[in-house]
Formats: C-alpha cells, structure tokens, sequence
C-alpha cells in the first residue's frame, strides 16, 4: 500500500487539511475507478462514475506531462497569454511578475480534446469533431465519446437519460491505456515525474483485468 492509500484508508486528518498534488490525483481517479468497477454489476448506475473517473485520471495525466516548472503548457489559450504576460512581461517600473498592482491571472486548464492534441509524440491524440457519426471505433473516436459522456453526466439535466452499456468498458479501457502510457512515459517531462513514485502497476493491473471481464459478461 502506498501513502496515498494508507491516506484514504486511515482517514487521517489531524490538522483538518487533506494535502495532495496533480500526480496523487491521477492515482486516487484511478483508486476510484477500480473500487467502482469491481461493484458496477451490481449497481449499473455506477458507470457514470466510471466514466467520470476515467476521464479524471486521463485528463490528469495529460496535465502532468505537459504543465511546465513555470506552469504553463497544459492551461487554455487565454490563461496560457495572462500568464505568461504576468510571468515574463515589462512595466516602465520593472517586472510585471513583482508587481503587486497587476494581479495573477486565474488559471484554468485546458478541456480534454485540446490537451490530448498537446501530448507529445505518439502519445498525441487529436479527436474527430463533434459529429457522432463520423467518430468511428478507434482511439480518437472512443475518446471523443468519453468526453462527451463525461460532460453530459457533469453537467446533468434533471431529465432522464439512457446510455448502452456494451460498449463502455472498450472506451474507458482505452482511456485507461492512454493514461498508463502517460504516466509510464519516461521522456517526455519537463519536470519530475512523481509518478515514479505512486507505484501504479499493480492498480493498472487490476483495472485492465476488470474490465476485460465486463468485456466478456
């Protein structure tokens, strides 16, 4: 057990503070979708947290490798512009980055589809466009789709809603895959990869075998 599970399992909070980073995050969605998995027959509504935590530790993965020691890399295109401005910009006074006049611009990270785009060599992904008939049943497609749920199960309607099951363990496993190669990825950080240090295989593990036999039922 790594700390990060003997965290969640002793329930530890003697200062009242839960500390974490981007890196433990990717494990604990992951932690997540395997406690979820394992339970998903019996309780189907769960694919919607399978789904939403599957895309959690892909997303979270893809920040990781791209965000730089300045913390640029993974933010949208107006953040990435406010703060580079607020980082390396002049004033007739000095450095914009020593002033306290002009405040730090709010960071938001980019959506999932821009930042697959990101990813470095083979690990780049670029999505089809939001056309459901032209996404096809590959990477690009599945992710596409993945997205797509995600954002429908977050920003939920109090509608009902209906979704075929067949195919979502193909796409969140291809999620997961993605996000094992991020993390595994041993060239392509600009900064430590933490991951080295969360030991992620045997989790890895039992997720693929999960849902190669969801795959079968």
């Amino acid at each position: 057990m790594n700390k990060w599970e003997e965290l969640i399992s002793s329930g530890d909070e003697t200062d009242g503070y839960l500390r974490t980073d981007e890196f433990e995050d990717v494990h604990a969605s992951l932690t997540l979708l395997r406690g979820v998995l394992e339970r998903i027959l019996e309780e189907p509504a769960l694919w919607k947290w399978a789904v939403i935590a599957g895309h959690s530790a892909l997303q979270g993965a893809c920040v990781c490798i791209l965000t730089q020691t300045d913390g640029l890399g993974a933010l949208t295109d107006n953040s990435t512009r406010e703060l580079t401005e607020k980082l390396y910009g002049e004033t007739d006074r000095g450095r914009k980055m020593d002033e306290d006049s002009v405040a730090w611009p709010e960071e938001r990270i980019a959506e999932l589809p821009e930042l697959l785009k990101r990813l470095p060599g083979e690990l780049k992904v670029s999505l089809p466009g939001r056309n459901a008939r032209s996404y096809g049943y590959e990477l690009p497609g599945d992710l596409r789709r993945l997205h797509e749920f995600r954002n429908k199960f977050t920003h939920f309607a109090s509608i009902s809603w209906s979704i075929q099951i067949a195919g979502l363990p193909r796409i969140i496993g291809r999620a997961v895959d993605l996000t094992r190669r991020i993390v595994e990825s041993d060239d392509d950080y600009s900064r430590f990869n933490h991951f080295q240090e969360l030991g992620m295989k045997s989790l890895f593990a039992d997720i693929s075998d999960r849902i190669k036999s969801l795959e079968r039922t």
